[in-house]
């Protein structure tokens, strides 16, 4: 059993990370020319099969980036879009730290 410090200190590293992710994915859809998120234009949207090649992760880190907030989840019908932005800063932010880039 960890001490009570060390937990205090990974609740606060927790808090910290989440934060990190949120003005991350913030700061990544503001557009500097304004452009609207465009499903058929491959320069804003991807896939999720590309976004798994992009990160170089897999598929159930991809879907459980969708679920933090880290990446947003367009919808047409059952078919989904990310946001290239969001996907190319999660790239940097997520798999350069795990070496896989």
């Amino acid at each position: 059993m960890k001490n009570k410090n060390e937990k205090i200190i990974i609740e606060k590293l927790v808090r910290i990370e989440k934060l990190t992710l949120e003005l991350t994915r913030q700061l990544l859809t503001q557009t500097d020319d304004n452009q609207p998120f465009d499903w058929d234009d491959p320069s804003t949207a991807l896939t999720i099969k590309e976004a798994r090649d992009v990160l170089n992760a897999s598929r159930n880190k991809v879907d459980g980036m969708r679920k933090q907030g880290t990446l947003t989840s367009y919808y047409r019908g059952k078919f989904v879009r990310l946001c290239r932005r969001e996907v190319e800063g999660a790239r940097k932010t997520w798999s350069v730290m795990k070496g896989k880039v």
